[in-house]
């Protein structure tokens, strides 16, 4: 995550150290996760579907999937 600090911006910057330290922890495990399972479901999704997946996902949530 520092690499939006390095960027010149940090879109979690209105948050405190240690609420910025979980945001980025959920987002590093949640996405450590979705590749494991993507793994172990034998890679059925083209990696890039799973790569816009995950993208959607960890920016908008599950919502926008819903229908």
């Amino acid at each position: 995550m520092m690499r939006y600090k390095s960027a010149g911006g940090n879109p979690f910057g209105w948050l405190s150290e240690p609420a910025q330290a979980l945001v980025h922890h959920f987002i590093r495990s949640t996405a450590l996760d979705f590749y494991r399972g993507w793994v172990r479901g034998g890679e059925a999704v083209p990696v890039d579907e799973a790569a816009g997946l995950l993208a959607d996902m960890t920016c908008n949530g599950a919502e926008g999937l819903m229908r």
